[in-house]
């Protein structure tokens, strides 16, 4: 592989800024991470992962807290990644990160412009609808007493979204088209996701594209739901993925397994233990206390769904936010537990 420095320049030019789930605040990794290279199974390896701040986050820190991480002889040096998932590239490629947390659209787009990174594994897949107490936790809002009643009423109106070519922005494009609107007469306004609530309330756009803990501030306003969440549109959708660099997974693959087998573990704690979650998100957000007590927490999943993550790419390119779709193979490491 070049020596060649990639800069968040020119990542975010090739991979057009997306966003995802829940991303708030400024990319933090910082000096060179160590890591023990081609370490055998069980070896220690000291990693630096980024990772959401708006949600997702608490597999990882219900590891480190309950000793997952230490068990699997690893040492964690957790980070909030950048605004954009776009962002949170350049770390991989230039060796500040090994694993961060990312927006799967961004995955797929970044594939598409030939940059050395890969899906490895998986933080949350779009649940399933049919699911037990399945409660939408993404999807496209209004503010009180807005005279938008459903998407038909969106026509000629615009619409926030953290990023233009954000999976969420795609969800809603799909949703639009499939209720007979023209994605192409709303007007999509790329905005902070820090931003995004208070631009619909405040009118400066119509209507909003929220997740996670964005959604749940939304409600907690007295927002109303007017479009699918994105499980709805895309069965078992990737949410949030775990991205390494191609030259790390290839060079370091028993230290790859091992992480995601902590991953796994750490993620099965949290699926299992919802006080758990819900106190850590009290803790990090500032959601209602009533509301992260009752909210349906959307279980982490610990495999790729391949057929989602090809319908994703071939909503990218029929929208043309890509030229091609990717192969597969391309955007999912060999190794990932898939299905």
């Amino acid at each position: 592989m070049s020596k060649k420095t990639y800069t968040r320049r020119k990542v975010t030019t090739l991979v057009a800024a997306m966003a995802a789930s829940a991303m708030l605040a400024a990319c933090g990794a910082g000096g060179q991470a160590q890591s023990s290279g081609n370490a055998a199974s069980g070896e220690k390896a000291s990693l630096t992962v980024l990772r959401t701040n708006g949600g997702q986050f608490e597999g990882i820190l219900l590891g480190k807290e309950k000793g997952i991480w230490a068990e699997n002889g690893l040492t964690l040096d957790d980070k909030i990644g950048a605004d954009s998932s776009a962002q949170r590239v350049p770390p991989l490629l230039n060796k500040e990160a090994q694993f961060a947390q990312i927006d799967a659209t961004a995955m797929i787009r970044a594939a598409a412009e030939g940059l050395p990174v890969q899906i490895v594994g998986s933080v949350q897949i779009a649940p399933d609808t049919s699911a037990a107490g399945f409660k939408p936790a993404d999807g496209l809002m209004v503010p009180p007493n807005s005279p938008i009643k459903s998407l038909k009423d969106l026509a000629g109106k615009t619409v926030g979204v953290p990023a233009l070519g954000a999976t969420i922005h795609v969800i809603a494009m799909l949703a639009l088209e499939k209720a007979g609107v023209d994605p192409k007469s709303v007007k999509f306004i790329a905005l902070p996701a820090a931003n995004l609530l208070s631009s619909a309330e405040g009118g400066q756009v119509d209507a909003v594209t929220l997740w996670s803990n964005f959604y749940g501030q939304a409600q907690s306003k007295q927002f109303t739901v007017i479009g699918p969440s994105a499980g709805e549109v895309i069965k078992g959708i990737p949410q949030i993925v775990w991205a390494a660099s191609k030259q790390y997974a290839n060079e370091s693959p028993k230290v790859v397994e091992q992480f995601l087998d902590a991953n796994a573990k750490a993620q099965d704690y949290a699926n299992s233990h919802p006080d758990d979650r819900r106190r850590l998100m009290g803790d990090l957000t500032k959601l209602p206390k009533d509301y992260i007590q009752n909210v349906w927490l959307v279980p982490f999943s610990n495999q790729i769904n391949r057929q989602g993550v090809q319908e994703l790419a071939d909503a990218l390119k029929h929208f043309g936010f890509i030229d091609k779709a990717p192969a597969m193979d391309d955007i999912i490491w060999k190794g990932a537990k898939t299905a």
